[in-house]
Parts: C-alpha cells; sequence; structure tokens
C-alpha cells in the first residue's frame, strides 16, 4: 500500500470557463484535477457534461473524471473518447452488475485508468467483485450532487473496512473533506482525497492547499 496521501482539487464547472479556470489555478501546483459531471437526472444538479469540451482544455493536468450521470451506452462510449485519463462510474448509476463488469474492463482496455463510486449509504459488496480490476474506489461521505455539504462521519467505518479487504488498494473519498476531515479519512485508510469548497471555497487557494496537506503528513 502506497502510503503517500494526495490531494486533488475537486471542482463543479456549470461552463467551460469555470473548468478553464479552476485548471490554470490549479495546474501550477498539482498533477491531477478531479472534475465532477453530472446529468441532473442521477444527481439534482447540472454541470458541463460533454465529452467534446474536455478535448479544448488546454492543461498540464491530468484529468480525472467523476461520472455522477446514468452509465447508458451513448454516455460510457461518449466518455471512453474523453481525454480524462481516469473514470470514476458510479455503481448506483448501472442497471446490472454485468453491465458494471463490461464498463470497467472496456475502461481498461482502452488504457484509462477506472474506479467505482459509492453513495454514503450503498455496501461495500456493490464493488467487492470487481477490487482486482479498479484503481480506485471513491467512497463519498456526503449526498453526491453539490459541494459543500456536511460530512457524513458514519461513512468511516465503510472506508476502515474497505481498507481490510483490499489492503493494498487506492482508497478515495469526496465529500465534506475539509483539516478535520482529512484526518479521520486518512487514519481510516484513505489514501486519495477530492477537496472542492475547502480549496475554492477560501481567498487563498495555494495556502489553502498547504494547510490541507499538512494534516495528511
Amino acid at each position: 500500500m502506497n502510503d503517500v496521501i494526495e490531494i486533488i482539487p475537486a471542482v463543479i464547472p456549470k461552463s467551460f470557463a469555470e473548468l478553464e479556470a479552476a485548471a490554470k489555478l490549479v495546474a501550477p501546483h498539482c498533477s491531477w484535477l478531479h472534475v465532477d459531471v453530472m446529468d441532473g437526472v442521477f444527481v439534482p444538479n447540472t454541470t458541463i457534461q460533454n465529452p467534446l469540451e474536455f478535448h479544448q482544455l488546454k492543461t498540464s493536468l491530468k484529468l480525472e473524471a467523476h461520472l455522477m450521470i446514468w452509465a447508458t451506452p451513448e454516455a460510457r462510449n461518449a466518455w471512453f473518447d474523453s481525454p480524462a485519463e481516469r473514470l470514476i462510474w458510479h455503481v448506483e448509476a448501472f442497471d446490472s452488475p454485468d453491465e458494471i463488469k463490461r464498463t470497467v474492463e472496456s475502461t481498461k482496455a482502452i488504457g484509462k485508468q477506472v474506479g467505482l463510486a459509492l453513495n454514503p449509504e450503498t455496501p461495500l459488496s456493490a464493488v467487492e467483485p470487481y477490487l482486482d480490476k479498479l484503481d480506485t474506489v471513491l467512497v463519498m461521505t456526503v449526498k453526491p450532487g453539490f459541494a459543500g455539504q456536511k460530512f457524513e462521519e458514519s461513512v468511516i467505518p465503510k472506508i476502515a473496512a474497505l481498507r481490510q479487504i483490499w489492503p493494498n488498494g487506492t482508497i478515495s473519498v469526496d465529500g465534506g473533506i475539509r483539516v478535520g476531515t482529512a484526518r479521520q479519512v486518512v487514519a481510516a485508510g484513505a489514501r486519495r482525497l477530492a477537496a472542492g469548497s475547502a480549496l475554492f471555497g477560501v481567498g487563498d487557494f495555494v495556502e489553502a492547499l498547504r494547510l490541507l496537506r499538512g494534516t495528511t503528513v
């Protein structure tokens, strides 16, 4: 297991201009940008969701697309063609376990990293059959859809349980990540944290990033 803790800035872009501005801010300080993609159906919020727009982004950052969308065949194929190097699909967005398996395998086959995300109420059993094929599991510590929600401490035992059954895997956490909650999820076994409001909702992004990184050393 890699003990290095990675902080990935997370953005919910309503427009290409917002995505571009976030990338320019983040690029000098990080390697990855976590981009929330929402369709207004799977979650009650909407962002830019056309993968073609991501091709227009000129950045040195690697993109992690957190796909809070229904995983239809059309959506899957569209995101396979996107420049995002890591695709994270929600297990709740599929019609069957077979579709999850095929999507995980197809994502890997085209050379992208693949992850599965779990809503707070979704049990670990939903991802267990696929762990040997995943690059990451993203555990949601808020209900997906909006930034700035209250961190759900009840999810921490799930992170710890996942670490027990997947000792060498990369556990990511998204939702309500701040100085205090970052310590909690890292202690439970998380190694990659997506942080939005704690970084973008303050006046000094660089200082906020430094403080958050400092809590996880």
